[in-house]
């Protein structure tokens, strides 16, 4: 049955992309020379962090240079030396005192300092440069994607991305089954891991989580039956992908990210009704049935994992290791830390941690960069995460236009990623969590451009034309300055 379900998904998502191949051609025709680099830039720069080759030594360790470290260090060259060509072109850095992009800016510069006392210098260094280099591409992103207005195009281009990889993980399903599915206890008997490109379960149902989120949202705004057909196809994906890799945080906030978009989208609250009812409605089956199956302890058995001994044995490891190995950590260097993307990694065995990272994000940046580099990375959350908070609750709530749905969906995908900042390494260095995390920045950055130019120029209509990469959806928003 399983087997099935991934052929499915799988199927429906690749027919999807064939029918709809011209629209992303004709979008991708629309957008100007520079912006076509910044994307390009961008996805060399996304698609680098995947690891299409096992690598052949521990994490834990600095060995020779494999097959995955030089794919990643070439796709690091390509799109940055298309990142500088294009800040040079236009003065980009002047963006750097934007406040994301600066604290993220002061974040970076620390961790490359921390070279100096890392015990693996060459790394730090390496991995604090990337962030500087997502600085960088901040900038350039405010400087090409103003004018002409195209707020959403990296966050567009990134569900496109996270779209191949989640697809990637039912390719290796049906291509490598004994690969792709590692062995459980659970209910399931197995959970999904990534392996076009690599991902462990629970990296692979964040970003599956993204990809309902996004198809969910969006299959109701779609106006042509064969872009309902590609959102669709998402939420199949993404929904199909999360249940078997058993993610049990993204799990959590897909759900209520869900709900989130279907209490502030009208026109689907209808929808969460009729989900809701159909859930009880099961349950209900099940309770007052003469089936032999006992639900309750099969939705505990997924939850669980197969940890049956004492609950959830992996999150309670977890605490113990924030509480323990974490507190010692920080005692030992509490403003400086151990070195960026060091701290844990190379001192597991001086505080008997057996893995490469605290599974919590927030100790995880302590131990590496002290409270010098948490406190401007918790100011760069806080900024965009109020920011989007406050335009939801002030103008977007409840959704009347296609802009506002946009920032509800944007809402959702913010929650999920504040709620794996607690039991993942997210937002820590250089990967895909940041990568998405900038692109809500420079769409939060420029709405707020956008409204500022409105206030000053009250005799002029601003016309907002929403193009994504996923289809020419567009959607007209008259706005008269107060």
């Amino acid at each position: 049955m399983l087997d099935a379900l991934v052929k499915i998904a799988f199927c429906t998502y690749i027919f999807a992309i064939m029918v709809n191949i011209k629209g992303f051609l004709r979008v991708v025709r629309q957008l100007s020379g520079e912006q076509k680099l910044l994307c390009i830039a961008w996805t060399f720069l996304f698609v680098g962090l995947g690891v299409f080759f096992l690598r052949k030594s521990n994490v834990t360790g600095v060995g020779a240079m494999d097959a995955s470290a030089w794919y990643q260090i070439a796709c690091v060259a390509l799109g940055s030396l298309i990142v500088f060509v294009l800040a040079v072109r236009k003065n980009a850095i002047i963006y750097i005192a934007q406040a994301p992009v600066f604290f993220l800016f002061i974040y970076g510069l620390l961790a490359v300092i921390s070279a100096s006392y890392s015990p693996t210098p060459a790394l730090t260094f390496y991995k604090g440069s990337l962030l500087l280099i997502d600085v960088l591409v901040m900038c350039v992103a405010l400087v090409y994607l103003r004018k002409p207005f195209n707020s959403t195009l990296l966050l567009d281009l990134t569900f496109l991305l996270v779209g191949f990889f989640v697809a990637g993980a039912l390719l290796g399903a049906v291509t490598s089954p004994a690969t792709a599915f590692l062995r459980s206890d659970g209910a399931l008997g197995l959970m999904l891991q990534g392996i076009y490109p690599y991902m462990n379960p629970n990296e692979l149902g964040f970003l599956s989580a993204i990809v309902a989120i996004v198809g969910y949202r969006r299959i109701f705004d779609a106006k042509k039956l064969s872009m309902r057909l590609y959102w669709g196809s998402l939420l199949i994906l993404g929904f199909t992908t999360l249940f078997l890799a058993q993610a049990r945080t993204s799990l959590v906030g897909v759900l209520i990210g869900i709900a989130l978009v279907s209490y502030g989208i009208k026109k689907l609250r209808a929808v969460a009704v009729l989900v809701t009812l159909v859930l009880i409605g099961s349950v209900g089956y099940k309770i007052y049935s003469d089936q032999e199956v006992d639900w309750k302890e099969n939705v505990q058995e997924y939850a669980q994992r197969g940890q049956s001994e004492g609950g959830f044995q992996s999150l309670i490891g977890r605490y113990e290791r924030w509480v323990t190995a974490g507190s010692a950590m920080f005692d030992d260097s509490p403003i400086l830390g151990h070195g960026f993307d060091a701290g844990v990694r190379y001192g597991a065995g001086e505080f008997g941690l057996s893995h490469t990272h605290m599974h919590n994000a927030h100790v995880q940046i302590i131990a590496n960069s002290g409270l010098a580099g948490y406190i401007p990375w918790l100011l760069m959350v806080l900024v965009v995460t109020w920011r989007i908070s406050h335009h939801l609750l002030t103008r977007a709530w409840p959704a009347a236009t296609e802009n506002d749905r946009y920032h509800i969906e944007i809402a959702a995908i913010l929650l999920l990623i504040v709620l794996r900042t607690a039991t993942g390494q997210v937002l820590v260095t250089h990967q895909w969590s940041l990568m998405i995390f900038m692109g809500i920045a420079v769409f939060c950055i420029l709405r707020r451009f956008d409204l500022i130019e409105s206030k000053t120029k009250p005799k002029r209509r601003y016309r907002y034309s929403h193009r994504t990469l996923g289809g020419s959806i567009k959607g007209n928003i008259q706005e008269r300055a107060r």
